[in-house]
């Protein structure tokens, strides 16, 4: 099962006034769950796409998830937008469990809110084992096997059993283009839609934090701009011109002067003969 979340597109112009006309798409922690979600479906059977809400991107995820290779696509309507991430996971766990799913895998951050908690959520609520930051992941013999990124770029190897969690870290894998072919294979096709009421769920979710409402960010003052003036290109040029340190020692001058001036350096250091 592969958890799915559309949100505003972060390459195209968006309007705070009409956030939902603004195009949609797969964030890159949710792309590379899904890439992985079909990778693992030789070992580990049907894959289902999953997706909770009512973004304009949904349906749209759920065809390209059927596109590259997804099974079944499943479509869990009508909760509330006031409703919290932890409303989200609760949906989640219950068509898991409805599926008799072996392993979710979601990406650790949706473009949707950005808040990196379903993933946290749903082992609580499942009783099952999470591995988080996933790069790559394969399934051996009835056992899990993931590698996953840690803090200074380096790498852990870690393995439970199912059923499990995954939650994939962004830019993992690149989310491959469907051929127009399957994109035609799939544009008919029915996507199974549930309602939050026949999971046992209320629309407005079972959380704590609402969302009251969504404004512009107010402008912060700086206070004034002070401009200091630039240094002029031979400014510039003293500080390369006596090794990076500060150029008291450097001579400026008339031709003889500066002759005179070296000629008494190398003297003074013996560097001249007598006389």
């Amino acid at each position: 099962m592969v958890c799915l979340a559309t949100g505003p597109d972060p390459e195209s112009p968006l309007d705070y006034r009409r956030v939902d006309e603004t195009s949609r798409t797969l964030g890159a922690a949710d792309a590379a769950a899904l890439v992985l979600g079909i990778r693992l479906k030789a070992s580990n059977g049907k894959v289902w796409a999953v997706t909770v809400g009512e973004d304009a991107g949904a349906e749209e995820a759920l065809r390209l998830a059927l596109a590259l290779g997804a099974d079944e696509a499943l479509w869990v309507r009508g909760l509330s937008r006031e409703a919290d991430v932890l409303a989200t996971a609760l949906a989640l766990a219950q068509v898991a469990h409805r599926l008799q799913a072996q392993l979710v895998v979601c990406g650790e951050r949706s473009i949707q809110g950005e808040t990196g908690a379903v993933p946290y959520h749903l082992p609580q609520l499942l009783g099952w084992p999470c591995i988080a930051h996933v790069l790559e992941a394969t399934v051996d013999d009835g056992r899990l096997w993931a590698l996953r990124w840690q803090a200074g770029g380096r790498r852990a190897l870690v393995s439970c059993g199912l059923p499990a969690i995954l939650a994939m870290r962004a830019g993992a894998a690149t989310l491959p283009y469907p051929s127009l072919r399957e994109r035609m294979r799939v544009a008919s096709r029915p996507i199974a839609q549930w309602a939050v009421r026949e999971l046992g769920l209320p629309p407005e979710g079972r959380g704590r934090m609402r969302v009251s409402r969504l404004g512009l960010p107010k402008p912060i003052s700086l206070g004034p701009l002070v401009v200091k003036e630039s240094p002029s290109p031979w400014e510039r040029l003293l500080p390369s011109l006596g090794g990076g340190r500060p150029a008291t020692g450097l001579v400026t001058g008339p031709p003889a002067a500066l002759a005179q001036r070296l000629l008494d350096f190398l003297a003074q250091r013996h560097l001249l003969p007598a006389g």
